[in-house]
């Protein structure tokens, strides 16, 4: 096809690109948390594959300033060299539903609205055990704590389930697999808030739906999701389950508190549209190609304090 560009959503890029080339980097959670990696492999693959990719680059996107700051400090990557991209919102999101359809949506899912929702798959950085024990903590008022995205059996299930045992949670939680696009939105809507308390994130597309869809949100003082919360969130400590009961807590006795946070939320997600990213990609393209091509390897440092 004889392209004038390639852009590589993933910053694994081909053994070969003789265009100019965009990567999208979406975080460095692999070198940053090394202790979350099955096996040292997998350290040594991220390793190279990054590092290859910021130096064959002629730009790179990242969906956070806070991964911008990443590859500043452990990359060494000029900060000329990178341009942020925010994810956008569905519009499905903010369709708000009537009752009788939200009901009838959650109904299909065998829900009732109410909940607490953990939305995300269980690996380790999501922080998923500590909000099921910060549940566990809060007092059994019919409330529950509904986990989707979790694949439905294996050893992640297991884990959900033994946590779950240990915990004696019993009906109060909730596990559904994956569930469909298009399932989403009611069931986000239908939560009296999001619970998403990551240990890290390059971006945190479900907070940026929750608050689109004017649902509440509890988040982490992680750097990516204060920058996207924009203060229309219930921040917390991802490692105090104190802290992160105490704010389920305090959300589902203050109903005032939940009104003001999905006004916050939902003025605040504006700022999340694919159109406004697509112009800024565009742009990005633009600028690459009217420049001369950047010989491999310029503009580029290892930083000495690179993992």
């Amino acid at each position: 096809h004889r392209p004038d560009l390639f852009h590589s959503p993933h910053y694994v890029l081909p053994l070969r690109t003789p265009t100019r080339v965009v990567v999208t980097i979406h975080d460095l959670i692999h070198l940053l948390l090394p202790e979350l990696l099955p096996n040292r492999l997998a350290l040594r693959y991220a390793r190279f594959f990054l590092r290859r990719a910021v130096d064959r680059a002629d730009r790179i996107l990242t969906v956070s300033a806070a991964t911008a700051a990443d590859l500043e400090r452990h990359l060494g990557v000029p900060a000329e060299r990178i341009t942020v991209t925010w994810n956008g919102v569905d519009d499905a999101f903010r369709r708000r539903l009537d009752g009788a359809e939200l009901e009838r949506e959650l109904a299909e899912l065998g829900l009732t609205p109410g909940y607490f929702l953990f939305l995300g798959n269980p690996k380790p950085h999501k922080n998923l055990e500590r909000t099921l024990r910060a549940f566990a903590r809060l007092p059994r008022d019919g409330r529950r704590l509904v986990v989707a995205g979790a694949p439905e059996g294996g050893e992640p299930a297991d884990r959900i389930a033994a946590w779950a045992r240990e915990l004696a949670l019993g009906d109060r939680l909730g596990v559904l697999g994956r569930v469909a696009p298009d399932r989403l939105p009611a069931l986000v809507q239908g939560a009296v808030a999001l619970v998403f308390p990551s240990l890290y994130e390059g971006f945190g597309l479900p907070l940026a739906e929750a608050m689109a869809a004017g649902t509440p949100a509890i988040a982490s003082t992680t750097p990516a999701l204060v920058e996207v919360a924009g203060g229309a969130a219930e921040l917390v400590d991802p490692l105090d389950i104190d802290a992160i009961a105490a704010a389920m807590a305090r959300l589902a006795a203050d109903p005032d508190r939940r009104l003001e946070l999905a006004r916050a939320g939902r003025e605040r997600a504006e700022a999340f549209r694919w159109e406004a990213m697509a112009r800024t990609t565009l742009e990005v393209y633009r600028q690459v190609l009217d420049r001369p091509r950047r010989a491999r390897g310029a503009g580029f440092a290892h930083a000495e304090s690179a993992p």
